[in-house]
């Protein structure tokens, strides 16, 4: 195995730590400098240009720089795309190629580490927007995480490539396709409720002060199980065996799976909500879990954080525009909630330091035509496979719900169809886009803590990677003696600290105002005023995606700019006041 030198004090670095500091994540900047290039090599060729080899096969056609010219200009769509996906890195001739025509977000797949690393101490690559993958999953995730909602992806397989390693375009196109999907739910999710979320936000900000929050959760759990559960059609079946957990395990529910423990006559240890529209009720009018532990998302409806009968712990989610007010605040680092109120349980048990995690209910796939668990409100949903739809009904709950809040209501009567292994590898069930969604969170966030026990106890709805399958049964009676410990009770939030968090983005809100006022001709002026304020950024979300496209001109800008400001400004002042007021 081959490392790559410490460079000599002073000098400049290679081209090879050049080149991967600029183009690739840093676990694969280490993973390439650890491996060795004793397959990938550079040579010439007869005719006095340069080729990549990898195991005596030339990875170009021809002339790579002519190949290149030929390939692209033949592909006149890449320079009408906001995102290329070349599937080969080549020697990089191809990107060079394509930047000429196009300022796009470019992302390479090139599997070989041997490629990447002899590819980049060739020469430099002084390109920007250009990121280098090795693994079809990392480029699904690397699309999800970075396209923005109307975004235009290409894909160009090197024809070398296409012709040596078929499959691997075929896995690229799969993934890219799984990955425009993802990133198209969560730009969505944001044109629906990023304005809605920032004012929970506000308002809640007001009502936290002297709670301690979730982050004091960290290490609470150290070593302990703690089983979640969801609100899945499966929980019915072995929902009688969390009576027997006892204490040896912390039980988290969900506000839709708290009726049906409830019911069962399961005492939780913790609720997590996150839900943008009124749940309250889900956690009302019960007796066992009158005073069950509330973990809330800050972007939460208010209606959850108010009057709570029990200890509330606000969380922060990871939206980024959002995390500079909540450190502000004093909240800390945002959570990955990945979309599910599961997800964020997820995220927050393992911030306790919970092993083993342990998941029931958790469907994600629809049993028979069942979709939730009885005792749930949503036990009346039924699904059925219609081609490449699920049809839904019984939404009747789900509506009564959204109606207050109609602008983030996403009940529908049908949703995309999809066929995933069923859990316990017994054939195959259906699910949808959404649920798809929140079982790739999951299996990221396997990927994502090694070391860390996690257990799929549903025995039902669609297998989920990295957990290992187990009945709830077994998994109870393995669970080891002893109580929980306590819950935390400090440190708690600073109501100074978050009132100066707030005034911070009311002052914000009222330059960008006075901007706006202006009729600023400078888009890029009015985007660095929207930058300076979390808040603003939420409430001009779509302001920006259009002025990004071309869709808003500065005179566009400057009236949207100025509403949002205006509510910026109004909905702080009220925050405020109520933080005064509730001394």
């Amino acid at each position: 195995m081959s490392c790559e030198a410490a460079p000599v004090l002073g000098a400049p670095p290679s081209p090879l730590v050049q080149n991967l500091s600029a183009l690739a994540a840093p676990e694969l900047a280490e993973r390439v400098l650890a491996s060795s290039s004793r397959l990938a090599r550079v040579a010439r060729r007869p005719d006095g240009s340069r080729a990549l080899r990898l195991g005596g096969h030339d990875l170009t056609d021809g002339d790579p720089e002519r190949e290149a010219e030929a390939c692209v200009a033949a592909r006149p769509s890449l320079a009408e795309s906001d995102w290329v996906v070349v599937v080969g890195l080549g020697l990089g001739c191809h990107l060079r190629a394509i930047r000429r025509r196009t300022s796009a977000s470019i992302v390479v797949l090139e599997p070989s580490l041997e490629v990447i690393r002899t590819a980049l101490a060739s020469r430099p690559l002084a390109l920007e927007r250009v990121r280098i993958v090795a693994s079809p999953g990392a480029l699904r995730d690397h699309l999800a995480a970075h396209l923005t909602l109307r975004e235009r992806v290409s894909i160009l397989v090197l024809p070398a490539y296409e012709r040596l390693f078929p499959a691997l375009g075929e896995a690229a196109r799969a993934a890219m396709r799984s990955g425009v999907e993802l990133a198209a739910v969560t730009g969505n999710t944001l044109e629906l409720r990023a304005s809605v979320w920032a004012e929970h936000l506000t308002a809640n900000l007001s009502q936290v002060a002297d709670r301690v929050p979730a982050g004091s959760l960290a290490g609470w759990l150290a070593g302990r199980p703690a089983i979640l559960c969801a609100a899945g059609p499966s929980l019915d079946k072995n929902v009688a065996e969390l009576r027997r957990v006892d204490g040896r395990a912390a039980i988290v529910a969900v506000n839709t799976s708290l009726a049906a423990l409830e019911r069962a006559g399961v005492r939780a240890d913790l609720v997590v909500a996150l839900e943008a529209v009124d749940v309250s009720s889900q956690l009302a009018g019960l007796e066992l879990n009158a005073r069950c532990p509330r973990l809330l998302d800050v972007t939460a409806h208010p209606a959850l954080f108010e009057g709570a009968p029990a200890e509330v712990f606000p969380f922060a989610s990871q939206i980024t525009f959002f995390q500079p007010l909540t450190d502000a605040a004093g909240l800390g680092r945002g959570l990955p909630i990945g979309g599910s109120a599961a997800n964020a349980a997820l995220a927050l048990v393992r911030l306790a330091g919970a092993s083993p995690i342990i998941l029931c209910g958790q469907d994600l796939a629809y049993s028979e035509d069942r979709v939730y668990a009885a005792g749930t409100c949503f036990a009346a949903m039924r699904a059925r496979p219609r081609g490449s739809e699920i049809e839904l009904s019984g939404l009747e709950a789900k509506r009564r719900l959204a109606a207050p809040r109609p602008e983030v209501d996403t009940t529908v009567e049908r949703k995309g169809a999809i066929l995933a292994e069923a859990y316990g590898g017994r054939g195959q069930v259906w699910t949808s886009v959404d649920f798809n969604y929140f079982r790739h969170h999951f299996e990221r966030f396997a990927e994502l803590a090694p070391g860390c026990e996690l257990v799929n106890a549903t025995e039902g709805g669609a297998r989920i990677r990295g957990f290992r399958e187990q009945p709830l049964a077994d998994v109870v009676a393995a669970l080891p003696a002893g109580a929980l410990p306590p819950l935390p009770g400090s440190p708690r939030l600073s109501r100074a600290r978050i009132g100066a968090a707030l005034a911070a983005e009311r002052s914000a809100a009222e330059s960008a105002a006075r901007l706006a006022r202006e009729d600023a001709a400078d888009l890029a002026a009015l985007r660095a005023a929207v930058a300076r304020s979390a808040l603003l950024q939420a409430h001009a979300h779509r302001a920006v995606q259009e002025a990004a496209r071309g869709a808003l001109d500065a005179s566009g800008f400057c009236q949207a700019l100025g509403q949002a400001a205006g509510r910026v400004v109004g909905e702080t002042d009220r925050a405020l006041l109520r933080l005064a007021s509730s001394r």
